[in-house]
């Protein structure tokens, strides 16, 4: 059975979800991993972490080290998919 429900998004604006219960379940799950995953995203901490590995001239597999990358995977380990 089929139903309209509302939720969330990230701006506190309604979505409409017409779905099963099941179905339901998997969507808000499925936002409520999204939300928490792009709440610990931080682009201009991001960005100063890429520039400071450029200038310390981490490039290809060297770059698999850099602070960036650590943070990134350390966001990737705490929220896996």
């Amino acid at each position: 059975m089929s139903n309209t429900r509302y939720i969330k998004n990230p701006d506190g604006e309604p979505i409409a979800f017409t779905g099963t219960e099941l179905e339901y379940a998997q969507f808000r799950k499925s936002l409520e991993y999204k939300n928490k995953r792009r709440d610990e995203y931080n682009i201009q901490h991001e960005l100063n972490l890429l520039v400071d590995d450029i200038n310390d001239g981490l490039f290809g597999e060297n770059a698999k080290t850099g602070k960036f990358m650590q943070y990134v995977n350390s966001i990737k380990i705490r929220f896996p998919k």
